[in-house]
């Protein structure tokens, strides 16, 4: 059995005391940071939760979009907090009809509004005290209001449209 020798031994990523040190000096900065962001008197909301989040998705035509949904957004470099949430919704087009899924957590299904506005608007809101929701989707497709199927499950919301076909 041959002596370990640590002299000859290859040096560690982790031998690095650095290198730890670095990351709690990093914390420390972030910690720092984020306290004085969200102590701003621009950004209090008294108590109220705030939920900021993106999505990346890749559309049927290819291409990336990336959405945000939360109740915070920023105008003019500073954060705004909203009293309604926008809920994470996804939205599926098919040929024939479109799905649209929104995450609203916390609410029963008799606390949820969908309104829709002419052939191409849906509204999803929630107005509870606790969870309030908000969001609007402007549809490229004509829809058939008429077909709706809604349904809810665990705070899923599942919203089922078939597209209505234009004769020409």
């Amino acid at each position: 059995m041959m002596d370990y020798d640590k002299k000859n031994r290859r040096k560690s990523f982790f031998d690095n005391d650095d290198f730890f040190f670095d990351f709690g000096e990093m914390d420390d900065m972030v910690n720092k940071m984020m306290g004085s962001f969200f102590s701003s008197e621009d950004f209090k909301m008294r108590g109220k939760p705030m939920v900021w989040g993106r999505t990346v998705r890749q559309g049927p035509d290819g291409k990336i979009r990336i959405e945000e949904f939360g109740n915070m957004k920023s105008e003019g470099g500073k954060p705004v907090v909203s009293e309604k949430r926008e809920p994470l919704v996804d939205v599926v087009n098919t040929k024939n009809d479109i799905t649209i899924t929104a995450e609203l957590p916390g609410v029963n299904e008799n606390e949820i509004n969908i309104k829709t506005t002419g052939n191409h608007t849906v509204t999803i809101s929630v107005d509870s005290k606790d969870k309030p929701y908000y969001k609007e989707l402007e549809m490229k497709d004509s829809l058939d209001m008429k077909t709706k199927k809604v349904s809810v499950k665990n705070g899923i919301l599942e919203i089922f449209i078939k597209k209505k076909w234009i004769q020409k």
